[in-house]
């Protein structure tokens, strides 16, 4: 078993100097599937042991000492102390709440990404959204099993492919063949899932306005078409957050200079679907660092101005 980085955001404040802010952090966790360690215990004691999945945490690494980032190390190392495992459904009650809900775990494999003669290395986020039982994965990347020591022994209840460009959907049949889990695909991009699949199709279709539920969770279906014809994005709504595939990322909407994309398109998905969720929505996506709505709200006319 090789070593994985996890990655949680957690919330609360930073305080100094008199003042005091909102902020959302990074939770790093490094490790295999028996062991791991913390980098920056910050806001969310019983989130980050749901994180951990049942692993033996064994150490809380601090970059540094300002509050937002340790301000949850004495209550994760208490329960290191007193032998707290991740039980998913025990472990608020053993911080004095309820059961804990659905988490989203975080994956980036490498690999290529070809279309239209070129090919490219690139690197892909996985997204895994479930409990300690079950889940599902957001885009099957390149390596079918990192994704499924990442999942460490959960049920795969679906493979949701936000878009068919082969550098999303290459692990997929191999990842729907050890678990039995269902790819599911919008069916205006069948063109692009038979050019790297030829041989075998998906399992299911993706329409507008279905949700997929998970850990007792819903993920609303947005058909978001412009970077590929049957792209999606899918709303989690309880967890406050959007993953949107090659649809939005940090910085703009996705590429659409290849066949099968189209700017104007891509910009209606993003500003009709998109731009409209709460925001403080965050927006996770197919490459790169995540983002949120209200980040990229204001750049649209920007967008618009250059063409891409």
């Amino acid at each position: 078993m090789t070593v994985r980085v996890d990655h949680l955001v957690t919330s609360g404040t930073f305080s100094l100097d008199g003042g005091t802010w909102d902020v959302d952090n990074n939770v790093w966790i490094v490790g295999d599937d028996t062991e791991a360690i913390v980098v920056d215990a910050a806001h969310d004691a019983d989130a980050i042991l749901a994180a951990l999945g049942g692993r033996t945490l064994r150490a809380i690494v601090c970059t540094h000492a300002h509050n937002d980032h340790i301000d949850a190390a004495p209550a994760l190392a208490a329960a290191r102390r007193e032998g707290v495992r991740a039980d998913a459904r025990g472990r608020r009650a053993a911080f004095g709440g309820g059961p804990v809900t659905v988490r989203v775990d975080h994956l980036v494999t490498s690999g290529t990404f070809s279309l239209d003669g070129g090919t490219w290395d690139v690197d892909n986020n996985v997204w895994i959204v479930g409990d300690d039982t079950e889940a599902i994965v957001v885009d099957a990347a390149h390596d079918a099993d990192a994704i499924l020591a990442a999942l460490g022994g959960r049920t795969l209840r679906a493979i949701v492919c936000t878009h068919a460009h082969n550098d999303h959907i290459d692990a997929a049949p191999a990842l729907a063949a050890a678990t039995g889990a269902p790819v599911l695909l919008h069916p205006e991009d069948l063109p692009l899932w038979q050019q790297t699949h030829p041989d075998r199709a998906p399992d299911g279709e993706l329409a507008d306005g279905q949700t997929i539920t998970v850990a007792g969770t819903g993920l609303t279906v947005l058909h978001t078409p412009g970077h590929a014809p049957g792209a999606v994005c899918l709303h989690a709504p309880e967890l406050g957050t959007v993953f949107t595939g090659d649809t939005l990322f940090q910085g703009g909407p996705g590429a659409t200079g290849r066949s099968f994309s189209h700017f104007p398109t891509i910009v209606d998905s993003i500003r009709d679907r998109l731009l409209t969720l709460p925001p403080e929505t965050v927006v996770r996506t197919g490459h790169g660092d995540s983002t949120t709505v209200g980040d990229e709200a204001p750049h649209l006319q920007e967008w618009l101005d250059r063409g891409h």
